[in-house]
This record gives structure tokens, C-alpha cells and sequence, in this order.
């Protein structure tokens, strides 16, 4: 591979790393909006009830008073807490995206990783397409073709795991 198209190759990798980058820490802010926003409208629509209520219960304030008191605080500490919890959970859920996200950008420049993913999807694929085209393409094989295909199969998958160990470190860019 010429020089230029190894350079042109690594700038690609590293605007899609940034461009990966960029696009989670969007997401992030965009959770974040949402739960903030969300958390306003909760607050806002408790705010709106307590109001709402408080007008038709003046005329029995002295019986109820209390006990609507006592409903708002376990309103308001259920809102609070939804809040502290949504929030929270966004923000975990932001922050393994990202690391995950950097993990696999990062791991599919190994060729090996690549090529396993290729294989695999195209394994898959293919299985789902034969199955769907073909409605059930092992019925009516004998136990026979089937303990063959099988082991075939798991022959191919065990080459390809030893394969893959004994290539891994060595195209590894972390090593």
C-alpha cells in the first residue's frame, strides 16, 4: 500500500473516531436535555395540580389542610426523586455508550476483529436467507447430513478461533 493511500486510510479512521466522538457526546447532551426538560414539565404539571386543588379545598382548609400537606411533600419527594434516578441513568447510559463505542472503533482496526465481523455477519446473513428462502433447509436431511453439516461447521468455527488467537496480538496496535 503506497504511502499516500496508508495516510489518506489513517485521516479517514481518525474523522470517523471524531466523527463517532461527536456523535455520542451529542447524545449525551441531547438525554441530558430531554430528562432536564422532562423533570421541568413533572415539577411544573405538580405545581399546576397543587394550585388547582388548593382553590377548591379553601372552604374545608381546617379538616384536610393537613392531610394535603402531607400528599404534596410525598409528591414533590416522588418527583425529585424521579428526577435524581432519570438523570442518573442517562448519564451512565451516555457514558457506556461512549467507552463502548471508542472500544469497538477501536478494535475493529484490527483486522482480525474486522474480518471476524465480516465473517460473522455474512454467516448469519446467509443462515437467515437459506432459512427464509428455503423453508427449513435441513428437513427432510437425513441425522446423517446433519451431524456432517454440524461438525463441518464447528471444524470451520475452531479453525477460525485458532486462527484468530495466534493473529490477534499480532496485529494488535495497543502491543
Amino acid at each position: 500500500m503506497s504511502s499516500e493511500k496508508h495516510d489518506a486510510q489513517h485521516h479517514n479512521q481518525q474523522q470517523e473516531k471524531r466523527k463517532a466522538a461527536k456523535d455520542v457526546k451529542e447524545a449525551k447532551e441531547t438525554a441530558k436535555n430531554k430528562a432536564s426538560h422532562a423533570a421541568h414539565d413533572a415539577h411544573d404539571a405538580v405545581d399546576k395540580a397543587h394550585d388547582e386543588v388548593k382553590k377548591h379545598l379553601d372552604e374545608y382548609e381546617g379538616i384536610l389542610k393537613p392531610y394535603w400537606d402531607k400528599l404534596v411533600e410525598i409528591v414533590n419527594a416522588v418527583a425529585s426523586k424521579t428526577v435524581g434516578v432519570t438523570q442518573a441513568t442517562v448519564s451512565t447510559v451516555a457514558a457506556n455508550t461512549s467507552k463502548a463505542t471508542t472500544i469497538v472503533l477501536h478494535e475493529l482496526q484490527n483486522p482480525v476483529v474486522a474480518f471476524n465481523t465480516l465473517l460473522g455477519a455474512a454467516s448469519i446473513t446467509t443462515l437467515l436467507n437459506g432459512y427464509a428462502n428455503k423453508r427449513r433447509f435441513l428437513k427432510g436431511k437425513s441425522d446423517k447430513d446433519i451431524a456432517l453439516i454440524v461438525s463441518g461447521l464447528s471444524a470451520f468455527i475452531a479453525a477460525d478461533a485458532y486462527v484468530s488467537y495466534y493473529n490477534y496480538k499480532r496485529f494488535d496496535k495497543r502491543h
